[in-house]
Formats: structure tokens, C-alpha cells, sequence
């Protein structure tokens, strides 16, 4: 896949899904430059690393996007 990035150092936004039935998918909010589908993120999540892979785009506006979260390892 493609270059891992360190999502500590980009600003963004974590949507998380809406209930136990995941009507509303997780998503992520990041700047428009920071987004390519498939791209990889490492994050930390409850102390342990992760790898966030991002999805396909929900929303894009000039200088933002909102992401699906493909999948996290």
C-alpha cells in the first residue's frame, strides 16, 4: 500500500460509528492534501499501535475531506 503517515502529526477528526448496528459508518475528517485512498496511517489507540488504512471519500470540499476507514490493524 501506500507510504505510512503518522496521524498525530496531521489534524483531523475521528467520527466514530453511531451505535452497536454501525447504521453510521466511522469515518475521518482530514485535510484535502493528506487524503489518497488506501493510504496508511499510524495511530494509537488505547496504547497500542495501529495501522489506519483510509477508504473511499464520503465528502471532499477545498480543503477537507471525509473518509470511510477501510480498515485498522
Amino acid at each position: 500500500m501506500g507510504q505510512d503517515a503518522d496521524l498525530s502529526k496531521v489534524n483531523c477528526v475521528w467520527i466514530p460509528a453511531n451505535d452497536a448496528k454501525q447504521r453510521i459508518q466511522s469515518s475521518v475528517i482530514i485535510p484535502f492534501a493528506e487524503y489518497r485512498r488506501n493510504r496508511e496511517f499510524k495511530i494509537e489507540v488505547n496504547g497500542e499501535d495501529k495501522t489506519l488504512v483510509l477508504g473511499r471519500a464520503l465528502d471532499m470540499h477545498a480543503e477537507w475531506v471525509r473518509a470511510t476507514i477501510a480498515s485498522i490493524q
